[in-house]
């Protein structure tokens, strides 16, 4: 059985990946072809995050961020027009030794502002209003922040293109340094965030590690713009962006972009211009026993660096054949793998059905297979035919 749902870019009903759905039998050691295409829909709804350190060292950079609200909306819009803005705000853990006494007030880890919406200038009065604080040591809280607003509905549409922007001149904590607080307990993955934004958690949870955010990322279907504000320190400038690389490098389908000035706009625009252009492909076994199986592409766009045939125009048709084999009997006889396009939910489906090949034949039903095989030998699904046959 296949799932058959045309290519759409109407509204409500957009399909960029044909089919949905295959099912297929699978012997270990046995290659088997499938086919699939994907299709740019025109205007496919952006849903765009932006996520502030609002440390003191990043004022200017909000400033412009609401001076420049309309520009940024419009930019994206001119792009796809169904574009959806929200805010978030991030400093770092309420807590020694990352706060000092007498700013734990305006120091937090997270605050969810602004609900995506489509209305530019409420992002604009919200980016605003937003006061600063500074914490005591440099690294920040962004990674609590990523988490929640990935696990968390902050307007979410189900069908989007879904990106957090990452806006900040500092590093990150990362798992393990909520010790130096007391804080053990191990980041969930879920969301804490309550009605008026705010993490509750952020005492009691460490911060969540690099693969806690890649899954949530992969879940979500979201891709992260990590986006640095340029030191004026050579030697600060370059370690930075060594943290953000790293990082690009071990969260799916995350970017870095470097801020030449304290305008957003350009860096953004580049970036979507390479998210919606390129086509990566994912892979993702829901066992999670990916090692089970080979999985290629023709052409392969799983490579970081996937040439011509892996670029794609607003309405343009790409075709693959994908070619799956599983390599040996694991145990089990079901198996659901996704195949989907970064940052996007939309995703083909292959339902497996494992047929097993250490079997020796089925004494039980013996004369029902003889009959089926006209008198020879039915073995692992296939009829082993004498010399005569």
């Amino acid at each position: 059985m296949i799932g058959r749902f045309a290519h759409s870019s109407e509204t409500g009903a957009v399909v960029q990946i044909k089919p949905q759905l295959y099912d297929v039998k699978l012997r270990p050691g046995q290659p088997l072809k499938f086919n699939f295409s994907f299709q740019g829909a025109k205007n496919y709804p952006v849903d765009l995050y932006i996520l502030l350190d609002v440390s003191l060292t990043m004022k200017n950079i909000k400033k412009s961020l609401a001076s420049d609200s309309e520009n940024i909306y419009k930019t994206m819009q001119s792009m796809t027009e169904k574009v959806n803005i929200g805010f978030g705000t991030f400093i770092d853990k309420n807590t020694q030794p990352y706060t000092l006494d007498v700013i734990t007030k305006e120091a937090y880890s997270f605050r969810h502002r602004l609900n995506l919406t489509s209305n530019y200038k409420a992002f604009e009065t919200v980016v605003s209003r937003t006061n600063f604080s500074y914490n005591y040591d440099s690294p920040e809280s962004g990674f609590d922040a990523l988490a929640q607003v990935m696990a968390c509905d902050v307007g979410w549409r189900r069908k989007s293109r879904k990106i957090i922007v990452l806006l900040t001149d500092s590093s990150h904590h990362t798992v393990g340094d909520g010790r130096s607080a007391g804080i053990f307990q191990p980041y969930d993955g879920k969301c804490y965030t309550n009605k008026e934004g705010i993490y509750t958690k952020e005492l009691e949870m460490d911060y969540p590690s690099v693969t806690t955010l890649n899954r949530l990322a992969i879940e979500k279907g979201v891709i992260i713009i990590f986006t640095i504000k340029k030191k004026d320190n050579d030697y600060e400038r370059k370690k930075l962006k060594e943290i953000y690389e790293t990082l690009k490098e071990a969260i799916r389908g995350s970017k870095t972009a470097l801020l030449s000035n304290d305008d957003i706009t350009e860096p953004l625009r580049e970036s979507y211009k390479e998210i919606s252009t390129n086509i990566k492909l994912d892979v993702v076994v829901r066992s999670g026993q990916r090692n089970n199986f080979q999985i290629k592409f023709h052409p392969d766009c799983t490579k970081k660096d996937h040439g011509d045939d892996c670029k794609v125009e607003t309405g343009e048709r790409r075709d693959f054949t994908g070619t799956i084999t599983l390599t040996e009997y694991y145990g089990k006889d079901t198996e659901l793998i996704d195949i989907s396009v970064q940052g996007m939910t939309e995703k083909l489906t292959l339902n497996v059905e494992v047929i097993k090949c250490a079997c020796e034949e089925d004494e039980e039903n013996k004369a029902d297979n003889l009959k089926y095989c006209s008198g020879q030998k039915l073995q692992c699904g296939v009829c082993i035919c004498g010399e005569s046959r």
